[in-house]
């Protein structure tokens, strides 16, 4: 019997063994092995492609998808892909996702080792809400969202139509006033990041990193990845 045309299995007989199913509703991915059994799973229908998990992630196992034609329904291709054998579970992505899409789970059990040890810190988030979806995002970064408006072509409205939280938008013209074409509302901007990876065009939107909210212990790990999102982002 062959599997749905929108359904990704591919598995390994090998131990440690891994595996990874896709499908319209979510990625899963495992790593199983003689005691124990490590699950990491993506909700689809909560995943904006902001790429924060990708620029964390320690090992590099997540890589950009196709983001402004999946969230609009144009290709069944996920916003993001993950490696599942480059994975090393260790659970920066569940930490910093914006918009709780990632879950890590030890033998079906929710738990952040690294974060229960010390080498990962508590992540101090603002809760804001995704007017599209009636969703709960959080915050917490702080820092600077720039458009440079030579570089828009204008027309698409990509950026408009995917930002999670309506931080951007196309202001109506004023008499004989050329408007911008787009807006930004910096008070609602969460700096995630999802109409940069999904601008059809180049070096448009620009967003810098500059403080991170979190407490408690952490070590050198944390540092690294605080290193990656601090680097300007854009496409």
């Amino acid at each position: 019997m062959h599997s749905p045309r929108n359904v990704i299995r591919v598995f390994s007989l090998a131990i440690p063994a891994f595996s990874k199913n896709i499908d319209r509703d979510k990625i899963v991915i495992e790593l199983k092995m003689l005691t124990k059994r490590l699950k990491l799973k993506l909700d689809r229908s909560k995943c904006v492609g902001c790429g924060i998990c990708l620029s964390a992630c320690p090992t590099e196992a997540i890589e950009r998808g196709p983001v402004g034609a999946s969230l609009k329904g144009l290709t069944n291709v996920p916003t993001v892909v993950i490696d599942q054998e480059k994975c090393s579970f260790c659970g920066v992505c569940e930490i910093l996702c914006p918009f709780g899409c990632i879950e890590l789970t030890i033998d079906n059990e929710h738990k952040l080792i690294l974060q229960e040890k010390g080498a990962l810190p508590k992540i101090e988030k603002t809760e804001v809400n995704c007017e599209p979806t009636g969703q709960k995002a959080y915050k917490f970064f702080e820092g600077e969202i720039s458009i440079h408006y030579e570089k828009c072509p204008g027309g698409c409205s990509t950026c408009v139509q995917i930002c999670p939280v309506r931080a951007l938008n196309i202001p109506k013209r004023k008499n004989w006033e050329k408007p911008f074409k787009i807006e930004i509302d910096k008070e609602k901007c969460i700096l995630c990041g999802a109409c940069i990876n999904s601008c059809p065009a180049k070096d448009v939107i620009e967003i810098e990193r500059n403080k991170f909210c979190f407490s408690g212990e952490h070590t050198e790990i944390w540092e690294e990845v605080m290193e990656k999102l601090k680097k300007p982002k854009r496409m």
